[in-house]
């Protein structure tokens, strides 16, 4: 079992060597798009939850 764990985390680095910093960027583009749009959506709704909003509908 211990050899599985060398090889896999062996494999995991190599992974990681080629492809980390082309794996990163696009995934925070994604994650500060998503801020982003949650930070728009707050402001332009006018501060109202969603539960305030179901509460007066």
């Amino acid at each position: 079992m211990g050899n599985f764990f060398k090889k896999f985390t062996f494999l995991c680095k190599e992974i990681w060597r080629e492809y980390g910093k082309k794996m990163i960027i696009p995934l925070l583009e994604i994650v500060g798009m998503i801020i982003l749009c949650a930070i728009l959506a707050y402001v332009l709704n006018g501060h109202e939850t969603l539960a305030e909003y179901a509460a007066r509908k």
